[in-house]
């Protein structure tokens, strides 16, 4: 199988619960307001799990590569783009929260150009990477984990200086790791276990 097949075997054996993504402490529900206040068109929330932000914010599309029934396109990122389900510079927002953590760094930049591209110029891109992460859970599963560092952000934000600018500084953010022992345990909460994310936005130029 390829990296996009093993992603979602994963999740599709136990889903993202949405217990955890509560326990975000920059990228979950305090995101409510500001993308409320862009009074958006189109959000597009690449690899939206239970899709959360469709409950609160108008005209959010959620597309997860998991078998997420609140989603509304079950599909990966690249299987969208081929699909021309959206087009270059539609979106007020783009939400990469998690999603850009899976394959080698070509992959993620892959999918990261994907998300600059449907964002409108003066558009958010929000990004969430969790940090040093090459765990032996996701090796055994049989797919790469990119070990982002917070250098990642600011290297790539310079190589694509001419398409975004920060708008935030990336900030460390933790929240729970998955519950381990059981197959399908991993998607919900483990509140004794620590993981460490970066949170950043872009403005598209």
């Amino acid at each position: 199988m390829n990296n996009i097949e093993q992603v979602k075997k994963h999740f599709n054996e136990a889903n993202y619960s949405r217990r955890r993504w509560e326990t975000h402490t920059h990228s979950s529900a305090n995101l409510i307001p500001f993308l409320q206040n862009l009074n958006a068109n189109l959000i597009i929330d690449m690899g939206c799990g239970t899709n959360p932000y469709k409950e609160h914010v108008k005209n959010v599309i959620g597309i997860d590569v998991g078998n997420y029934p609140e989603a509304d396109i079950n599909l990966s990122v690249q299987e969208v783009k081929a699909l021309n389900i959206f087009q270059d510079n539609c979106a007020d927002a783009v939400l990469a929260l998690g999603s850009i953590n899976f394959g080698d760094w070509d992959w993620v930049k892959e999918q990261l150009n994907i998300c600059v591209n449907w964002c409108k110029p003066g558009g958010y891109i929000v990004c969430r990477a969790r940090l040093n992460d090459h765990t032996e859970l996701h090796r055994k599963k049989g797919f790469v984990q990119y070990g982002w560092q917070v250098q990642d952000i600011y290297d790539l934000t310079n190589e694509w200086s001419d398409r975004v600018e920060l708008y935030s500084e990336p900030v460390v953010e933790t929240a729970a790791g998955g519950a381990l022992g059981q197959k399908k345990s991993h998607g919900e909460p483990d509140y004794t276990r620590k993981i460490n994310l970066a949170v950043w936005y872009w403005k598209k130029k």
